[in-house]
């Protein structure tokens, strides 16, 4: 069943605020928990290589409102294919900054926002 976590709309104005690109599919109920998430995701240019950030916000039952902030590697990982070739796995990327259990999505905002601030100071 579906519900309204506001993850939509405080990840759609995050997103309009600080010009990063938005990914939003919608909320889902998965073995009776209903998890709501939206990635925002930008690439910066730093000492002549790309950095690319991912902010992810999330709401599930357990955890209530969260974010991790994430910086992704390059490219994916290849690793040799079984049946000859590679494949292409996706590297975990290196958490800059994640925080959970906020009771409301406007308090994990005012959390993240601060966390984005920082990051760009750093990038800039």
């Amino acid at each position: 069943m579906a519900q309204d976590t506001g993850i939509k709309e405080v990840s759609y104005a995050l997103a309009r605020e600080f010009g990063w690109e938005l990914e939003y599919n919608g909320g889902l109920e998965l073995d009776g928990e209903f998890l709501d998430d939206a990635d925002l995701s930008r690439t910066f240019r730093v000492g002549g290589r790309a950095h690319r950030y991912v902010l992810n916000l999330s709401f599930d039952d357990t955890t209530a409102y969260g974010y991790t902030l994430l910086e992704e590697p390059e490219s994916p990982n290849p690793v040799p294919a079984a049946f000859g070739g590679e494949l292409f796995l996706p590297a975990s990327g290196t958490t800059i900054a994640e925080k959970y259990y906020f009771t409301s999505p406007e308090d994990m905002v005012a959390e993240a926002r601060t966390a984005l601030t920082a990051l760009l100071k750093k990038v800039s």
